[in-house]
């Protein structure tokens, strides 16, 4: 696990600091004033955000439990007619 997580920082990084302008995005102020200024729409914009993170880091703890073809085979099956 360390191992992992130490690429992904080092990839991170790497990234980074060829935009730095994109390190802004980690200031708070800029969400606080999203749900100043918008209300009850930045409220939902919040909890959507939340809930994409959440399920892409349950997509992969099920990918590492379950293994590839079956999340294709879900999605493919049951996700995407689902959404049409």
């Amino acid at each position: 696990m360390c191992v992992w997580f130490a690429v992904i920082a080092i990839a991170a990084v790497r990234r980074s600091c060829n935009t730095l302008r994109s390190l802004l995005a980690l200031n708070p102020l800029h969400a606080v004033s999203f749900m100043l200024h918008h209300g009850m729409i930045g409220f939902i914009t919040l909890g959507a955000v939340f809930l994409a993170v959440t399920g892409a880091e349950a997509l992969y703890a099920d990918l590492g439990h379950f293994g590839k073809k079956p999340i294709q085979t879900a999605w493919l099956f049951i996700v995407l007619p689902s959404l049409g």
